[in-house]
């Protein structure tokens, strides 16, 4: 048995036999990224060469007993020994790698623990800042929206206040002018006329007349004074409701325009402001959550490489355990073979035996002890490889902690810069409309300003207007009153002479009526005494229509004549009363002309009612008393009843009696023959085939009464599709108007019954058809030829012996349109054919 040695180069210059197995591809990638050098005496190049010369070739069989067979046997044991400690390194390896695995683990969970809470923190810390600054929000702007509300009724107040100031100036000068005007109308004496006459009785009259002027002017003037002072206030109560209250209206619906605009301008500043703000931490919070996913993510991949290499480095180092030791023991049997087989060949001494089982020995638990040893390498390397993974994994919590701790921060930055940015908006807001409002007053007293000093000034100038009219009045009036006195001298005379000339019957009658008529208004007022004084002025107009109504008929002469006579009374009436209201004077032509025309229109009272409701007769320069008015209003509707009354009875109550014409048997008209009734249900149709099937359903259809062919026509083409087995489509089409038609197939043909019940039958041309946007039809049948005859023309009337023409016979047809004359044979159209 050779010597084993060690030095760094063999010393005979024969090549070593390594002892130890260089390790694998796969441990070696492991052993570097641990940065591990402690296997390299098992696996890795050893620092100093182990070179064992390979045993001898001996070919000496080794027998089974003595110290060869116990060389062998002991090898034997040996190889198993260093099998078990291979499995027990290989099992220190698993317990170590296990054990870096749980603390790996329970870093990583550490770490992500560490990441979460942080991500709780974060999200409670935004969803408070949120709510906060959301809060912040809604009260800067419910503050604005108060104050600018507060600021807008305050603006009202003042606006509505100048502009009552205003009114209150328009309204105190109305109420100065309307009292000026009553103070400085002219008094009712100025517009006394001065007359004297030497005649007591005319200057009596005179008198009269200038105390009328006079009473007149005083009711003209305070009439007139009032009317202007009422006019005045008038136009301060128009002013008011035109002018100041519009203004007020205006400029405070102009104020509650600009607040509600500020009012939903803030209200939605405010909303999308918390809508950014909820938006804002919405984005934070799932930033956030992603990044926290990422740290997770990254965490647990850490975590599952760490795991994979630390299994992977188990893995390795139990496959090179178990090969090194298979390998290095079956190296020590193949030793230990060589050396017995030397032993029993050789024959050495025992001692040399000994040696031989202790150079065994000795070498198995060497290779136990390097196997134990490269052990407790391997789980140094495990352990350096762990703590690489544990610093890469133990750091991501606080990393993402940090991260999220950032990302919070920046968020409420976010929420706050918002919230300020839309406080400072609001109060921007609220300073620009307080601004507009505070302005808002001295403008509206502005704009009204030019048409207040016109009011005022038009109400100045009213009360001006009215004094220069009333004193236009008064001499007006008092010249008419001159003038009057004047012609009522003249008239005075003139009546005197008159009354000198004039009949006594007559002045007797008119002193009579003028005695009944005073006797009436005193005794029985205006009204009652003015309707007794007319009925009782109409009996002579009473008297002549009511015997004519009761004399039967008259001829239309006399009726005329009457009219004329009536006529001419009225004109005659109506000139005498135009020259008494015009001190004696005559009309002018116009004027005659007018007269002429209401003396005829007196006739029916209607003028007479029309100037009673008007209180002036026409042409008349003076009112009528209400005594005149009520006498003349009755005379008139007295004519219009009687002009009433005589038409009616004239024009209905008196025709002359019509004969009956003697009729003859001639004129009377033979009595219809019933025709049998058919039902289109179950009238057979006869024919062979469709064509005269056809013809057998036209038949029955013409035998029908006009009313009801329509109906049957559609009953009996639908029997027809029927018994044509479908083959041929008599649907019959409604037409406008309550008729039916039928159109053929193949062919230009149509068969048409109209409203009335007449039958048509032709080709299809144009015009023929029209059908309406409402899908409805229309048949021209002026197109087409009529089938149904015409009925024969009805008996001329034999002339009656009276003059007056013979009416209808009651009983005979009217006469329908005559139809189209059938078309020659040869021009008529192909009857249908299936």
């Amino acid at each position: 048995m050779r010597r084993h040695r060690e030095s760094s180069q063999p010393s005979d210059g024969t090549r070593p036999a390594p002892v130890a197995v260089r390790r694998g591809a796969g441990l070696l990638v492991l052993q570097r990224s641990a940065g591990n050098a402690a296997v390299a005496s098992l696996f890795g190049p050893p620092t100093a060469r182990h070179d064992v010369e390979p045993p001898p070739e001996v070919a000496v069989e080794i027998p089974d007993r003595g110290t060869p067979g116990d060389l062998v046997r002991e090898a034997d044991q040996r190889e198993l020994l260093v099998n078990e400690a291979a499995e027990r390194a290989a099992t220190r390896v698993d317990e170590s790698v296990v054990a870096h695995r749980a603390r790996i683990a329970a870093t990583a969970d550490a770490q992500e623990a560490t990441a979460t809470a942080a991500l709780r923190t974060l999200r409670t810390s935004v969803d408070a800042q949120s709510s906060a600054q959301a809060a912040a929000t809604r009260a800067a702007a419910a503050g604005t929206r108060a104050a600018i509300e507060a600021k807008a009724a305050a603006t009202t107040t003042a606006t509505r206040a100048g502009v009552d100031a205003l009114g209150d100036e328009a309204r105190a000068t109305g109420e100065r002018e309307a009292g000026r005007a009553v103070q400085e109308s002219p008094g009712p004496e100025s517009a006394r006329p001065a007359a004297g006459s030497a005649e007591p009785e005319v200057a009596a009259g005179q008198e009269r007349i200038a105390q009328a002027v006079a009473g007149k002017a005083r009711t003209e003037l305070a009439r007139s004074g009032d009317q202007a002072a009422g006019q005045v206030r008038a136009g301060v109560a128009a002013a008011r409701t035109s002018l100041y209250e519009p203004a007020k209206a205006g400029a405070a619906e102009q104020i509650r325009t600009g607040a509600r605009e500020a009012d939903q301008a803030v209200s939605e500043g405010a909303a999308a402001t918390t809508t950014a703000l909820r938006a804002t931490a919405t984005r934070a919070t799932e930033s956030a959550v992603a990044g926290h996913q990422r740290f997770v993510a990254a965490l647990r991949a850490g975590r599952r490489t760490a795991e994979a290499d630390l299994e992977a480095w188990a893995a390795e180092s139990r496959t090179r355990l178990r090969e090194t030791a298979t390998r290095l023991g079956a190296n020590l049997v193949a030793q230990a073979r060589a050396l017995a087989g030397l032993v029993a060949g050789a024959g050495h001494a025992p001692s040399a035996g000994e040696q031989a089982l202790a150079a065994v020995r000795t070498a198995g638990d060497e290779l136990a002890q390097g196997i134990g040893d490269a052990a407790g390498g391997l789980e140094e390397g495990a352990g350096r490889l762990a703590t690489d993974h544990g610093q890469a994994v133990g750091g991501v919590g606080e990393q993402a902690a940090a991260a999220l701790g950032r990302t919070g921060e920046a968020a409420g930055a976010a929420l706050r810069q918002g919230a300020a940015a839309f406080t400072g908006q609001a109060d921007q807001t609220r300073d620009a409309v307080a601004g507009e409002l505070d302005r808002l007053p001295a403008r509206a007293s502005e704009a009204l300003a030019a048409k207040h000093r016109e009011g005022v000034a038009g109400l100045t100038g009213t009360v001006d207007r009215a004094g220069e009219a009333q004193r236009t009045w008064v001499s007006d009036a008092r010249s008419r009153g001159e003038g009057g006195a004047t012609r009522f001298e003249g008239e005075a005379e003139r009546l005197a002479a008159q009354a000198r000339d004039q009949q006594p019957v007559q002045r007797w009658f008119a002193e009579l009526i003028g005695s009944m008529r005073s006797w009436l208004r005193d005794k029985c007022g205006d009204v009652l005494g003015g309707i007794l004084s007319g009925l009782i002025l109409s009996i002579p107009t009473i008297l002549i229509g009511v015997g004519l109504l009761m004399a039967g008929p008259i001829g239309w002469g006399v009726l005329a004549g009457l009219l004329v006579l009536g006529a001419g009374l009225g004109i005659y009436g109506r000139w005498q009363e135009f020259k008494a209201d015009h001190g004696g004077n005559g009309p002018g032509f116009l004027e005659g002309l007018g007269l002429v025309g209401l003396g005829i229109a007196d006739l029916t009272g209607i003028p007479y009612i029309v100037e009673a409701a008007v209180g002036r007769r026409a042409f008349s320069p003076t009112e009528m008393t209400p005594f005149e008015r009520w006498e003349r209003g009755t005379q008139g509707v007295v004519n219009l009843a009687l002009v009433v009354a005589g038409g009616v009875k004239k024009l209905f109550s008196e025709r002359a009696p019509v004969r009956e014409p003697v009729r003859t048997p001639a004129d009377v008209p033979p009595e219809p023959v019933p025709r049998p009734r058919v039902d289109p249900h179950t009238v057979p149709i006869a024919g062979e085939n469709n064509n005269a099937r056809f013809e057998a359903a036209r038949q029955i259809i013409l035998d029908l009464p006009p009313a009801d062919r329509a109906a049957a026509t559609r009953v009996l083409f639908a029997r027809l599709t029927e018994l044509s087995g479908n083959s041929w489509n008599f649907r019959a089409t409604p037409t406008r108007g309550g008729g039916v038609h039928f159109t053929g197939e193949g062919a230009p043909f149509i068969f048409a019954v109209d409203g009335a019940g007449n039958v048509f039958q032709g080709k299809i041309g144009p015009g023929t058809i029209t059908i309406h946007p409402d899908r409805t039809v229309t048949i021209d049948y002026n197109t087409l030829r009529p089938l149904n005859p015409e009925p024969p023309p009805p008996p001329a009337p034999v002339p009656a012996p009276a003059p007056v023409p013979a009416p209808v016979p009651t009983g005979s047809p009217l006469p329908r349109i005559p139809p189209h004359l059938p078309a020659p044979p040869h021009e008529r159209e192909p009857e249908p054919v299936p």
